[in-house]
């Protein structure tokens, strides 16, 4: 079989959920980690001179990495049992 270079549809969406999954991640981490008044200006939630940390934005940050990754698990998964079959 020759390779085409072409990516398949399910590739292209694990490729997004992982991406999406790893930002989300990043900002939850972040979000947790960080006092609203020390987030950068352009960051959602910045509130200058505050010391209040957004926990509900963090765990909505990290809801979201576990769901890509399971949506990422849901795609492999199927592709996998389709080709043993």
């Amino acid at each position: 079989m020759a390779a085409t270079g072409r990516r398949s549809p399910a590739q292209l969406i694990v490729g997004i959920l992982v991406i999406i999954g790893l930002l989300a991640l990043a900002a939850g981490i972040y979000y947790f980690t960080t006092a609203s008044g020390k987030l950068p200006t352009w960051f959602p939630g910045y509130l200058a001179g505050s010391t209040h940390h957004h926990i509900k934005r963090a765990i909505a940050g990290v809801v979201v990495a576990v769901l890509c990754g399971i949506g990422v698990w849901f795609v492999r998964g199927r592709r996998s049992r389709i080709a043993s079959a």
